[in-house]
């Protein structure tokens, strides 16, 4: 499963917590002016996003690093950067608005359009560092994960030394089940940023979808043990234990999401099918009624939120 599979309520997994909007801020403001400084920056607001994962916050205490293979973050046919050209008076102004109009965009979640706007942007600087970030995260909203990853890369190339974008990455590579450019690039993001717990629960995300589920439960042990609202690890963790056999574990690690996010919708799925096969029919209900229940919920609201893009 994808990690963005496990939460549909949600923009794409891929970037949720990580766009760069106020870094483009200062990159509205300094046009024409050199580039801005390059740090992380949050999301924009997005409906239960606190339930799930936030954004990288190098404040947060570090965890224990996996030991894995070091990958080179780039491939060796990686995407390559068109030469720079200086733009015309009318070409920088349409290159502002149409920056602008994309984080408008994206804030709105009209991603289609978002996507478009920062599309002309960097057709006009192709070589802008912080534009390449945006148009890479809104090909993710727009779940072209591919365009995404080749966007990103060459971000990448403009700023190796920004962890910010190495985390990007990482999580594109992971939903696209490309685990060792996910492990890699979260492993440049620790050399970088090594308080960083989402690249380190990245790692184990990694690990889970290639089916080393001991090594996955060691690094999110420590991502949890740091943390223990990590949602995203605790879910994740839930699975491993399963799949080990490890069942009374697994049953407390789900239970804990659906206590911190309630209406996460797998958690409450795998907490019916492992109370069943625990025993206890009428707690399995119980679980399987709220899944029900978040469904439904979200299928009203997908439909609500389809209805009112055809009048837009």
């Amino acid at each position: 499963m994808r990690i963005e599979d496990q939460y549909p309520e949600e923009p794409r997994a891929a970037v949720r917590g990580v766009l760069a909007l106020v870094a483009v801020v200062c990159l509205l403001a300094s046009c024409g002016e050199g580039a801005p400084d390059s740090g992380a920056a949050p999301a924009p607001a997005a409906a239960g996003a606190s339930d799930v994962a936030g954004s990288p916050d190098t404040t947060e205490s570090p965890v224990m690093p996996a030991a894995v293979a070091d990958v080179s973050s780039a491939p060796a046919s990686g995407p390559s950067l068109p030469p720079p050209r200086a733009l015309t008076a009318a070409e920088m102004q349409v290159y502002r608005q149409a920056v602008q109009a994309g984080v408008q965009y994206l804030n709105q979640r009209r991603y289609p359009q978002a996507l478009a706007a920062l599309q002309k942007a960097a057709e006009l600087q192709p070589d802008n560092f912080h534009t390449l970030r945006l148009l890479g995260n809104a090909y993710a909203f727009n779940d072209d994960l591919e365009g995404a990853r080749e966007t990103l890369q060459m971000a990448v190339l403009l700023e190796p030394s920004n962890p910010g974008i190495h985390y990007e990455l990482a999580q594109v590579a992971l939903n696209q089940g490309e685990d060792d450019l996910a492990m890699a690039e979260s492993r440049k993001t620790l050399e970088l940023d090594p308080d960083n717990p989402r690249a380190h629960e990245i790692l184990g995300l990694a690990h889970h979808q290639r089916g080393d589920e001991e090594t996955a439960i060691e690094i999110l042990q420590s991502v949890i043990s740091n943390d223990p609202s990590r949602v995203v690890a605790t879910h994740t963790l839930g699975l491993c234990y399963r799949a080990v056999g490890r069942i009374e574990e697994s049953r407390k690690a789900f239970q804990a999401v659906v206590e911190q996010a309630p209406n996460h919708l797998e958690a409450y799925r795998n907490l019916g099918e492992v109370l069943a096969s625990l025993g206890d029919p009428a707690g399995a209900e119980l679980a399987n009624a709220e899944y029900e229940r978040i469904k439904r919920s979200r299928e009203r609201t997908a439909a609500a939120g389809a209805a009112t893009q055809r009048v837009d």
